[in-house]
């Protein structure tokens, strides 16, 4: 082989091999910058992760104190609105005794002033009616004393005429002796019989309207009595109007003591007439109706 011929062949043999050498030194740089760019961009998320820890802890602890302070303030404002609620109450009871006490004090001011309206009332009344009697006293006196001093005028005037002679003329006939008047003694026999015929006069009127009183009364207790009360008296208490039958119920109708007086009724229902308890029954059934004797007034049908 020719030596010059072969040495071409050579060297493009080592040619190959350094660039051979080049591109795997070359991919063994982009290799390791690949590998340095990754490592770079690890360590900057684990910087990142670190610093958004750090960061992240003081801020939940900012918020934590928040959270306190919040719940100190809201705590702080609640106490507060208590005792301001407190004082407010308290404020109302005392106004309400305030209001109670003024109350009391006004009544008791009102029932002093009615007790001094009614003494004032009362002494005004005392007084005129001891003026009324001041005055009548005076006028009675008066009129004794006038009737007094005319009377004795009188018999003043009378005992002159007597002790006075007349005079008489000689061609008329004497004019007989003036008559003398009555004597005190006779005036006052004539006064008192007078006084005797007015008393008699009173006294029989008196009698007469007692006995025309009695006289009504009986006619009264002895008036026969009408329907339906005859009817409820039998069925009460077998017609018998005086009967006491020990039960605490009285008369005709069966009163009880506490009905008969409330009505005005006067001593035990039985000891009166049947027309007095009749009348008492008829102020009862105008207040409580036929319902005041339930079992009777229903079977003789008033009900």
């Amino acid at each position: 082989m020719d030596p010059i011929r072969s040495r071409p062949s050579q060297n493009r043999g080592a040619s190959h091999g350094t660039e051979t050498v080049i591109r795997t030194r070359l991919v063994a740089g982009v290799a390791a910058l690949c590998l340095g760019l990754v490592g770079m961009a690890v360590v900057t998320d684990l910087t990142a992760t670190d610093a958004g820890s750090a960061e992240a802890q003081p801020t939940a602890e900012v918020h934590k104190n928040a959270g306190r302070v919040a719940d100190a303030q809201q705590a702080k404002a609640s106490a507060e609105r208590t005792e301001r609620a407190d004082a407010l109450f308290e404020r109302a009871v005392k106004s309400t005794e305030v209001a109670s006490d003024l109350r009391v004090a006004a009544a008791e001011l009102e029932s002093r002033r009615r007790a001094a309206d009614a003494e004032a009332a009362k002494q005004a009344a005392e007084q005129k009616a001891a003026e009324v009697k001041a005055t009548s006293a005076d006028r009675i006196a008066k009129a004794k004393a006038a009737a007094k001093a005319e009377k004795a005028a009188e018999l003043a005037a009378d005992r002159e005429e007597v002790a006075t002679p007349t005079t008489t003329r000689a061609s008329e006939p004497a004019a007989p002796a003036p008559s003398t008047g009555p004597s005190e003694a006779e005036l006052a026999a004539t006064a008192q019989q007078a006084a005797d015929a007015k008393q008699a006069a009173d006294t029989k009127t008196w009698m007469d309207a007692a006995k025309a009183k009695n006289d009504a009364a009986a006619a009264s207790a002895s008036a026969p009595v009408g329907e339906p009360w005859v009817s409820l008296a039998q069925c009460e208490s077998s017609g018998d109007w005086a009967i006491n039958s020990g039960n605490g119920y009285y008369g005709g109708l069966q009163f009880n003591l506490g009905t008969w007086r409330s009505y005005g009724g006067q001593g035990l229902p039985n000891d009166n007439s049947p027309a007095q308890q009749i009348e008492i029954a008829k102020r009862v059934q105008a207040k409580q109706g036929w319902g005041a004797w339930p079992a009777c007034s229903r079977k003789i049908g008033l009900r």
